[in-house]
């Protein structure tokens, strides 16, 4: 029995150490999925995906970032010339820029079209 405690030691241990770990970046992951499904819904406005990036865009995620200047580009379409003034606008593609060693293909996929549009 005592022989096996110090492995049973380590072994709690670990899993404390993921629970612990699990509790501290779980939160953060479930902001970004809200914040994500935010700025995909249906009720999705280019004003509110902007003021949702400037009120949490320096904690968003490089996915989010992506997405955000995606659905700019994606509802906006018809605004370009409006878009163009928006200060906004020019702080996210400022964080795209930052983002860009962070970015998966898509994510690159998502901001080229973006700004292509």
């Amino acid at each position: 029995f005592f022989l096996g405690l110090p492995i049973y030691i380590s072994h709690l241990s670990s899993l404390l150490s993921r629970a612990l770990l699990y509790l501290i970046v779980e939160p953060g992951s479930a902001q970004q999925i809200a914040w994500s499904k935010q700025m995909t819904s249906q009720d999705a406005t280019v004003n509110s995906v902007l003021s949702l990036f400037a009120a949490h865009g320096q904690r968003f995620e490089a996915r989010n970032v992506a997405t955000a200047a995606h659905r700019v580009a994606k509802i906006g379409r018809r605004q370009g010339h409006r878009l163009k003034q928006d200060n906004r606008v020019k702080v996210l593609a400022t964080a795209c820029l930052n983002s860009l060693n962070d970015f998966e293909a898509q994510h690159l996929a998502n901001v080229a079209w973006a700004y292509a549009t």
